[in-house]
């Protein structure tokens, strides 16, 4: 434990069951500095319980007991300690929340010494950040080796008073949407849209979303996140309990009884995030994907409780227009010594080119995109 002058105390914290313990403290903390759903602890604890990490929970705890700030971290098994945030992988947003710019620096100082008391050299790795998150600055200070760089981005939409999805929507996509539909009608398909909410009905469909996930995701990549056996457990544990507290929208499109597309969204306070959206291959010609994708946004635009739509990350063409602006995360790297961060530097820099000859297209892009899973692993040291 780290002990400040100020009327406030650092707390680093590294036992499975911190976040428990923690309990309506870390909520109150997460819900005052409007973390997203996918930084909050249900979602963290979910997490944990299906990796094997070692946590690494640095907090301020205020005179009167309560929580100034959170860092909610964990350690990867392997020689180096790479440290990431708890949820890396499947959280499209993190944050490091502090009430105040003040407790930031105080998290940022904690961090900083909760990561020298590592036995091995470590490498800090926290992508997804609000770039207005006072800690990310305050902790690149506090860091020698290390920077902040542009993440990814996600496209949004502001849902205005007029609660139409054409007054949302590009002319594009709006007449492709159209077509679509009536080549549905000219081949005898009548498709069937459902907005689905409880756990119950979640959990009766997901291994057919399960299916239409890996298809789609093995035509695009030649490997599907399902193919991690804990990802794929997270993920079916923590959407029944989003579903439990009303927080899950999973829009589904069926041609024939037969699951074409979804859009699975999470209703976070007055946003709708969409996180993960697939359509069939085998059905891809009747523009099944774009179709479930106008109905979420249609079911959004008739909760009148519900501002902005966000897509979340990534810039693919079709949410470019469904979208009116694009937030822009920032990631933040750091190592223990000059050595690891030319490697940290190097291997960015082959990742960056590697994404350039990809997205190029060309027999050399097509080589590239074959080579994805190593993509995917230098990935994990950006």
């Amino acid at each position: 434990m780290i002990t400040s002058r100020a009327p406030a105390e650092a707390r680093i914290e590294t036992d499975r069951d911190v976040l428990e313990r923690l309990g309506p403290r870390l909520d109150d903390l997460q819900q005052r500095t409007l973390c997203p759903v996918t930084a909050r602890r249900l979602w963290q604890q979910t997490w944990l319980d299906h990796v094997d990490v070692q946590p690494l929970v640095t907090t301020i705890v205020g005179a009167d007991g309560d929580l100034r700030a959170a860092a909610v971290l964990a350690v990867r098994p392997g020689p180096v300690a790479r440290v990431v945030p708890v949820g890396d992988g499947p959280s499209d947003e993190v944050r490091l929340p502090a009430l105040t710019p003040a407790d930031a620096i105080l998290l940022a100082r904690a961090v900083a010494a909760a990561l020298c008391r590592l036995r091995r050299p470590w490498l800090l790795a926290v992508r997804h950040l609000d770039p207005a998150d006072s800690t990310v600055a305050a902790l690149e200070g506090a860091l020698r080796w290390g920077a902040v760089t542009p993440g990814d981005a996600s496209p949004r939409l502001v849902l205005g008073q007029d609660r139409s999805v054409r007054a949302h929507v590009s002319r594009n996509h709006h007449q492709q949407v159209r077509r679509m539909r009536n080549r549905l009608a000219r081949d005898g398909l009548v498709p069937l849209v459902q907005h689905l909410r409880t756990p119950t009905e979640v959990v009766a469909v997901w291994p057919e979303v399960e299916r239409v996930c890996r298809a789609r995701d093995e035509q695009l990549r030649g490997r599907s996140t399902l193919d991690d056996r804990h990802t794929r457990d997270f993920v079916r544990t923590v959407v029944p309990l989003l579903a439990a507290r009303d927080e899950v929208r999973l829009t589904t499109l069926r041609l024939d009884g037969r699951l074409a597309a979804y859009v699975l969204c999470f209703r976070d306070g007055s946003a709708r995030r969409m996180w993960n959206c697939r359509l069939d291959p085998e059905l891809q010609a009747y523009g099944v994907g774009r179709i479930a994708n106008d109905e979420a946004l249609q079911d959004a635009l008739a909760d009148p409780s519900c501002a902005l739509f966000d897509w979340m990350r990534g810039e693919e063409p079709y949410k470019a227009s469904m979208s009116d602006h694009v937030h822009r995360a920032v990631d933040l790297v750091a190592c223990s010594s000059p050595a690891l961060w030319a490697g940290v530097l190097t291997t960015s820099a082959v990742r960056r080119r590697l994404r350039q000859v990809r997205d190029g297209g060309g027999v050399a892009g097509r080589l590239v995109l074959a080579a994805e899973p190593t993509l995917h692993r230098l990935d994990r040291v950006r």
